[in-house]
């Protein structure tokens, strides 16, 4: 059997459509069809919804983020600190992974850490 699957992403504050996905699966095993569908979903959220953080800490260069491994932050990942209007101001890097919080370390154009600053995952 072949299965044609088909899905949108709605933002439903908008009615936008933000993402589609459709593709053709061959299989009856519909567990086999739905682990490949969950991660072909799970990479279309990413790119179009970046993970977003506030940092909760700072020490220095150092500091902490209010989201963790829970939240699909991994040890290397970049963000990129943004000013009130949304602009990039510099880069950090998570140097440590909790369950609900990260440490982050500024990098050669990273702003001052500042807490409540806002953060975007660089896509």
């Amino acid at each position: 059997k072949n299965w044609l699957v088909s899905l949108r992403f709605i933002e439903t504050e908008t009615t936008a459509i933000k993402a589609s996905l459709s593709t053709m699966m061959a299989g009856t095993k519909m567990a086999k069809i739905a682990d490949e569908l969950a991660g072909k979903v799970a990479e279309k959220l990413r790119h179009t919804y970046p993970l977003q953080a506030v940092i909760s800490a700072v020490d220095g260069e150092k500091g902490v983020i209010n989201i963790g491994s829970q939240s699909g932050v991994v040890r290397g990942m970049r963000f990129n600190a943004l000013d009130d209007h949304d602009i990039p101001l510099g880069q950090v890097t998570v140097i440590a992974v909790g369950k609900t919080e990260s440490r982050i370390q500024g990098g050669e154009n990273a702003s001052q850490l500042i807490k409540g600053m806002r953060l975007q995952e660089v896509q």
